[in-house]
């Protein structure tokens, strides 16, 4: 991934791990964000939701708060 230009950190529970009996993750990905990695992050997500009916992704872009 670092010659992509991209770093990508391994996942970690969130601060408050679990909210209404579901746990909660992060995966911090630093990039430049452009049309290309924002092109990427939307065949990942469409890719991830034809396989995982019971679980929630979302990107954040730029989070001031990452709890």
């Amino acid at each position: 991934m670092k010659s992509f230009g991209v770093l990508l950190y391994s996942p970690l529970p969130c601060p408050v791990e679990k909210i209404n009996d579901r746990y909660r993750w992060r995966i911090i990905i630093k990039c430049i964000y452009d049309e290309k990695m924002n092109k990427l992050l939307k065949e990942t997500l469409e890719e991830f939701y034809k396989f995982k009916t019971n679980t929630r992704l979302s990107i954040k872009q730029n989070p001031n708060n990452m709890a």
